[in-house]
């Protein structure tokens, strides 16, 4: 299963952070938990729409030509 929307991952999301939990090693703060698989399937998995919270980083889009 891929991303719909490939700009959404949680890479690129100000939100994403990586835990010290080897159990549950990604997680969101936008959402508040962490997650055994990235925090972008999950939501996913669970709603059937990409996450609404995602918030690039700054410099981690790709510029589109016009």
């Amino acid at each position: 299963m891929d991303n719909p929307t490939n700009d959404r991952r949680c890479i690129r999301c100000t939100h994403y952070f990586i835990t010290h939990d080897t159990a549950l090693p990604y997680g969101c703060n936008a959402l508040h938990f962490k997650s055994r698989n990235q925090p972008w399937r999950e939501v996913l998995a669970a709603s059937g729409t990409p996450c609404q919270y995602f918030s690039p980083k700054p410099g981690t889009m790709r510029a589109t030509k016009a």
